[in-house]
């Protein structure tokens, strides 16, 4: 059960990262800035998902105490 999770989780990231990486290509960046902005891309992502979190956290535990 466990690895079945870990294997959707790699598959949904996975599509993320060649799903930017073919966007930077159609945009006609060259094929050795694309890693590199797919990385900067990816670091983004996951800063405002950080953020989110911690906003609704903040929200949540005010609401509390």
């Amino acid at each position: 059960m466990k690895e079945e999770n870990i294997e959707k989780i790699t598959q949904s990231t996975t599509f993320i990262s060649h799903w930017s990486e073919q966007i930077l290509r159609n945009m006609g960046f060259a094929d050795e800035w694309i890693k590199y902005i797919n990385l900067i891309f990816l670091l983004l992502i996951i800063s405002v998902l950080v953020i989110v979190l911690q906003y609704f956290k903040h929200i949540i535990l005010h609401s509390i105490f």
